[in-house]
């Protein structure tokens, strides 16, 4: 658990010969394949802060994350107002694939941060 800081990660794993065509568009079909596949199907994620105290204004967030599975990660923050900021990958036309084995630390543009905290007190995610 990540205290008042938590990650909502959405994942999916594509095989070659099983997936629809990716895109930087989320189609029907795209939706459609990651919602029929097993759990047992899905790779296992683990992410993490450099922290497991509370965030405060003015903190910058260290993010990590690695998969079990090569997969395609889309890793996104909910700040304590609502707003859905992308972390990872920061740009939409930004390769988003993650290896299996290796750990990722999530950075910002010339950051050695994913993000400094912005937000009013509260429980982000």
């Amino acid at each position: 658990m990540l205290s008042q800081l938590a990650l909502a990660l959405l994942a999916a794993a594509r095989s070659p010969a099983a997936a629809p065509p990716v895109s930087h568009t989320l189609s029907a079909e795209r939706v459609a394949w990651v919602l029929t596949r097993s759990a047992a199907d899905r790779p296992k994620i683990s992410i993490w802060t450099s922290r497991e105290d509370p965030y405060h204004r003015g903190d910058r967030a260290r993010v990590y994350f690695s998969v079990d599975a090569n997969a395609y990660v889309t890793i996104v923050r909910v700040d304590t107002d609502g707003r859905i900021r992308p972390l990872f990958p920061e740009d939409p036309w930004d390769d988003n694939f993650a290896r299996a084995g290796r750990t990722f630390e999530v950075l910002s543009h010339s950051q050695d941060h994913a993000f400094a905290v912005d937000d009013y007190p509260g429980v982000g995610y």
